[in-house]
């Protein structure tokens, strides 16, 4: 099995091949009221895991400090670390009154096997590494396609970096057509029209279902656990 050091590693790598600290300086000139840059990171739980899963949000509302604080860290690889342990705070302490991290939870207990209640347990990523004005970066208009393209990258490559045996997308129907530019789609089968889709992205096993702020969408996503515990073939991730 991978250690977190070797993962890790093989996160930031990933990263620096994607982000430039110059480029997200422009970003944050030419359009204020951008979060920071969120990238997600990697737990000894989430490597410790039978079932490796990872939840894909949309975007934060807002993310260390905006992305103008950009200008105090001299080197990106800095500034990637700084984004990580954010992060890793994050899971390790998640809020409790957010309706996603409480799917979060409830994902954790059900689909990590051994480890099903340990914070970490489960990868946090967003489709959008960026938000505007605390809302989703397609009102940023002149710099989404950069964002959506960066965010892309960044998607893919903790997807490869890590590994997930199952994705859940609770990005609801609106972002189906990002998820369809950012990977590759097959098997696609509506179970709950707009609220349930089954596919695999890249050959992974996934499910869309709604954003866990829709009070009304929760069956679908209690439903989307359930079907991934039916069908998706887990490995025995000890062995890996």
């Amino acid at each position: 099995m991978r250690s977190k050091m070797e993962v890790e590693h093989a996160l930031i790598a990933r990263y620096l091949d994607i982000v430039r600290l110059e480029d997200l300086g422009v970003l944050a000139a030419e359009q204020e009221d951008l979060a920071g840059l969120f990238v997600s990171s990697v737990s000894n739980e989430y490597l410790d895991s039978n079932r490796r899963v990872m939840i894909v949000g949309k975007e934060t509302r807002s993310w260390i400090g905006g992305l103008r604080k950009v200008e105090n860290f001299q080197d990106v690889e800095t500034y990637i670390r700084h984004a990580m342990q954010r992060h890793a705070a994050y899971v390790q302490n998640p809020q409790t009154k957010s309706k996603f991290f409480q799917f979060y939870k409830e994902t954790s207990r059900k689909m990590a096997g051994k480890t099903p209640a340990l914070p970490g347990a489960v990868i946090w990523a967003n489709l959008f590494c960026l938000s505007y004005k605390t809302q989703s970066p397609i009102r940023a208009i002149g710099q989404f396609e950069r964002i959506k393209n960066l965010s892309r990258e960044l998607l893919r490559a903790q997807i490869e970096v890590l590994k997930p045996d199952v994705i859940f997308f609770v990005t609801g129907a609106g972002y189906d057509k990002y998820i369809k530019e950012f990977f590759k789609i097959t098997e696609g089968r509506a179970i709950v029209k707009k609220s349930l889709w089954s596919f695999k992205a890249d050959g992974i096993p996934c499910y869309r279902t709604t954003h866990p702020q829709w009070e009304k969408g929760r069956a679908d996503r209690s439903q989307a656990l359930a079907l991934a515990l039916s069908t998706v073939e887990f490995p025995d991730n000890e062995k890996s």
